[in-house]
């Protein structure tokens, strides 16, 4: 197994420390000008770590799991409600990240 990637992606995330879901996040998006959006949904969990992979992800837990996705739908309703009236398009929705198909 090599050293390298791990070091690598410890350098370029400057941590070692896993991802941790936190509510610290900027609650506003910059998306006014955009007529068409395109979505990616980040489904961070996989049955296990795969070293060459550069995704930010965890190894599925259940419980992890569920909080994940209530965080998600909270968010989803949070930028959704944050637009009012303005109603854009969404041309594209993708999910990606670790196995999106483990939820």
């Amino acid at each position: 197994m090599s050293i390298l990637i791990p070091m690598v992606r410890m350098w370029l995330t400057r941590s070692g420390q896993p991802f941790i879901f936190s509510g610290r996040y900027d609650t506003s998006l910059q998306y006014e000008d955009t007529e068409n959006l395109g979505l990616y949904v980040h489904i961070p969990f996989c049955r296990s770590l795969c070293e060459f992979c550069p995704y930010c992800k965890v190894v599925y837990e259940q419980e992890l799991a569920k909080d994940y996705i209530k965080a998600l739908l909270k968010e989803i309703d949070m930028v959704g409600s944050s637009t009012g009236n303005q109603r854009k398009d969404v041309t594209s929705l993708y999910f990606g990240g670790g196995s999106p198909a483990l939820l």
